[in-house]
C-alpha cells in the first residue's frame, strides 16, 4: 500500500500541486511574531494595571480631602479601563486564532483573559469607592484614617505585584504577595469593630457605617482581585490550577427552635459524612433567632423551595447556610 499524501497549491484552489502539506514548522519568524503578540498582550496588563492603582490611589485621596472633583475624574475615567478591556480581549482572541497554542503559551493566554476581567472589576471598585466618597462629603465626619489608610497601602501593592508575577512569568513573587491576604482582612475587620465604636460615641452619622463599610469592602474585594491574579501567574508560569482548590471541609449551621426530628437527622448525616469531632452541639434558637433566620431564608433559598405559609415561629426544619 502507498502512503496517501495531501497536496497543497501555491497558486489557490485551482492551481497545481507543487508539495506536500506538512505541519508548519515553527521558524523563528513564526517565534518571533509569537513573541511580540505574548509581549503586547503583557503591555496592555500592566497599562490596565496601572490605571487601576491610579484610580484607587485617587479614589483614597477623594476620601482623605473630601475632594469631589477627583472622585468624578475617577468615575469619568473609569471608561479607558473598559476600553482597554475591549482592546485585551480582541487581542487574546486574535492571538489564539493566529497561533493555535498549546501547552504554556496557551497557558499565557487563557490566564491573560482571567486577568483582564480581574482588572476591569478593580476599576469598578475604584469608581464605588468615589461614589461612596460623592455621598459622605455632605456628612460631618469626625474619623481618624489611619485604618483606611493603612487598607488602601496594603491592597494596592497586593494588585502592583500579582500583575507584575504574572507578567514576569515570577510564581514566588505571585505566592508572598497571596501570603499578604490575611492581613488585608484582619485589617478590614477592625475597621468594622472601628465603626461600632465610633456610631456609639456619635462620632459618625447610622447611615455612615454602611458607606463607609462599602469603601473598606471594596479595597478588600480588590485584594481578592489580586490574590485571583496570582493564581493565574502560577498556573501560567507552572500549570497548577489553584482556583476551586479542594477544601479541607466547611461549616455548616443547623437552627431548629426546639432541636427536633429533622435538625437531629441532618446532625447524624453531618457526623457520617464528616468528621465527628468537627460538629459542634446543637443549641435550640430563640423565637427571635428563629424569625431573624427565616426571614434571611426567604432571601436565600429560591422560591420554589420554600415551604408553603410556615409560620417563622414554628421552624421545623433546618436552615442550612453553606461556609458558615
Amino acid at each position: 500500500m502507498h502512503q496517501r499524501t495531501t497536496l497543497r497549491t501555491m497558486n489557490g484552489v485551482h492551481g497545481n500541486p507543487t508539495e506536500p502539506a506538512l505541519t508548519t514548522p515553527n521558524t523563528p519568524h513564526l517565534e518571533a511574531q509569537l513573541q511580540r503578540d505574548s509581549d503586547v498582550i503583557r503591555a496592555k496588563l500592566l497599562e490596565m494595571a496601572y490605571l487601576d492603582e491610579r484610580a484607587l490611589t485617587r479614589s483614597l485621596e477623594a476620601f482623605l480631602t473630601w475632594n469631589r472633583q477627583v472622585a468624578y475624574s475617577v468615575i469619568l475615567r473609569d471608561q479607558y479601563v473598559d476600553d482597554l478591556e475591549t482592546e485585551l480581549d480582541r487581542l487574546c482572541l486574535a492571538f489564539i486564532l493566529r497561533h493555535q497554542p498549546a501547552a504554556s503559551h496557551l497557558r499565557f493566554v487563557y490566564a491573560a483573559s482571567k486577568i483582564v476581567n480581574d482588572l476591569e472589576r478593580v476599576g469598578d471598585y475604584a469608581e464605588s469607592i468615589s461614589r461612596t466618597v460623592l455621598t459622605l462629603s455632605s456628612m460631618e465626619l469626625d474619623i481618624p484614617m489611619e485604618g483606611f489608610v493603612g487598607l488602601a497601602n496594603h491592597a494596592i501593592p497586593m494588585l502592583h505585584n500579582a500583575v507584575r508575577a504574572f507578567v514576569e512569568g515570577n510564581p514566588d513573587l505571585a505566592r508572598a504577595t497571596m501570603a499578604n491576604e490575611r492581613t488585608v482582612r484582619l485589617m478590614r475587620e477592625a475597621l468594622a469593630t472601628d465603626m461600632v465604636g465610633w456610631r456609639q460615641e456619635a462620632r459618625i452619622p447610622e447611615e455612615a457605617i454602611g458607606l463607609l463599610t462599602t469603601i473598606t469592602r471594596r479595597f478588600e474585594r480588590a485584594m481578592e482581585q489580586a490574590t485571583n491574579i496570582c493564581e493565574e501567574a502560577i498556573y501560567a508560569a507552572t500549570g497548577q490550577y489553584l482556583k476551586h482548590a479542594t477544601r479541607e471541609g466547611f461549616n455548616i449551621v443547623f437552627v431548629d427552635e426546639t432541636n427536633a426530628c429533622l435538625s437531629q437527622m441532618a446532625e447524624a448525616i453531618a457526623h457520617k459524612m464528616g468528621q465527628r469531632g468537627a460538629i459542634s452541639p446543637p443549641t435550640p434558637a430563640s423565637p427571635w433567632t428563629a424569625w431573624t433566620v427565616w426571614r434571611m431564608s426567604r432571601w436565600w433559598w429560591p422560591s420554589h423551595r420554600m415551604p408553603k405559609k410556615r409560620s417563622p415561629f414554628s421552624l421545623r426544619e433546618p436552615c442550612i447556610f453553606p461556609g458558615a
